[in-house]
């Protein structure tokens, strides 16, 4: 991964540049920002606790995600139908 770090934004002079700066290192109030729902919470699936542990252990002793280890074996099963 190649990262270039400049002293500027093009198309932002560096005086503008300095207040957006500073005006993020105050803070944001969002107290007045509207809320919204997460529109993805209703596709949220959970895993039955029984299996939850074994998801884990698995993905631990592959080094991968428990998303992962779901994935395969989900994978693999509608594979063999």
């Amino acid at each position: 991964m190649n990262v270039d770090i400049t002293d500027g934004v093009p198309g932002i002079g560096s005086e503008r540049l300095a207040e957006l700066a500073e005006e993020a290192e105050r803070g944001y109030d969002t107290h007045h920002l509207k809320w919204e729902p997460n529109p993805h919470f209703q596709s949220l699936q959970t895993v039955p606790e029984d299996l939850a542990a074994d998801i884990l252990e698995r993905a631990n002793r592959d080094h991968t995600t428990p998303a992962d280890v779901i994935r395969t074996a989900l994978e693999q099963y509608l594979k063999s139908a």
